[in-house]
């Protein structure tokens, strides 16, 4: 994922997801207006079979909550469609 910040602050970032998966937590340090790529993961607990499953990515910037500002939808152990 590409981020891009307006602030001169730390940026907090984590994946959301159902009860019982484990995120990485990311802090990225970013000067106004600069990018930079960042990866972060998500696991399920073993066994998992989703479709269609939101996973959501929160920001925090500077110590201000900004919510969840992305989604993603994920689907684990079921057929392609």
């Amino acid at each position: 994922m590409d981020f891009k910040s307006f602030l001169d602050s730390p940026a907090v970032i984590k994946l959301v997801g159902p009860d019982g998966w484990k995120s990485q937590m990311v802090e990225v340090e970013l000067k106004p207006r600069e990018q930079k790529e960042i990866r972060i993961s998500i696991s399920p607990p073993d066994g998992s079979c989703c479709r269609r499953q939101p996973i959501g990515l929160d920001l925090t910037v500077g110590g201000r909550p900004f919510g969840q500002v992305a989604e993603a939808l994920v689907s684990i152990g079921v057929p392609k469609f």
